[in-house]
């Protein structure tokens, strides 16, 4: 998907929130894809160190193998095995959970998104691994789970997502007055195309 096509800025939001939605497991993939960008050019820009280089290059080998196609555990390993790496293996777990689902590993993506959620420091990074393990719980049916998760982040950049996706638990649950009021917050929010037909196919019973 190219934005360039999009003439406005609300015009680029809502495409990139519009295929987001619509790439399920690989929502986030795209946003880890930049995050780890801007840290690798940081981290070579000011040639740190030989450490921070050895890190990068770790991380890079990996998302290489993930590009083409398949997991390294190789490379994987030396990423995870790095105490120092703390940043790359977020990015690089977050990566691996959501080859496992789009694979349909959803509970190999659901345990590894477990185990980083329990060690990961930074509070963002740490909602953002909540949001990818309750879209995996989501997909795996597992809906009190999946809404457990969406009830601890509080990150507001999130909170638009958060009530898309508490929208669609509703709905699965049969609660559908639930479902149009948090879709409703969610529009507000993103202005998403995707959710506004939601709204429109409860609201008509399609």
């Amino acid at each position: 998907m190219s934005l360039n096509q999009f003439e406005t800025d609300e015009q680029r939001a809502e495409a990139l929130v519009d295929w987001l939605k619509a790439n399920g497991v690989w929502i986030f993939l795209s946003i880890v894809i930049v995050i780890g960008g801007i840290i690798g050019w940081d981290y070579y820009k000011g040639h740190k160190s030989n450490r921070l280089s050895t890190q990068a290059t770790n991380y890079y080998i990996f998302e290489q193998a993930l590009e083409s196609g398949k997991l390294d555990d190789k490379a994987i390993a030396a990423v995870m095995n790095d105490t120092k790496a703390e940043g790359f293996k977020d990015l690089a777990m977050l990566q691996k959970a959501a080859f496992q689902a789009n694979d349909n590993d959803l509970k190999g993506a659901i345990a590894d998104l477990q185990s980083q959620l329990s060690v990961t420091k930074d509070p963002v990074m740490k909602d953002l691994f909540r949001y990818r393990l309750a879209v995996v719980l989501y997909e795996n049916k597992d809906y009190t789970a999946s809404m457990t998760e969406l009830n601890q982040i509080v990150t507001k950049s999130l909170t638009g997502l958060v009530k898309s996706l508490q929208g669609d638990i509703y709905v699965k649950e049969g609660r559908i007055d639930n479902a149009k009021a948090v879709y409703i917050e969610a529009f507000d929010i993103l202005q998403s195309s995707v959710i506004q037909r939601k709204i429109n196919q409860l609201s008509t019973g399609a």
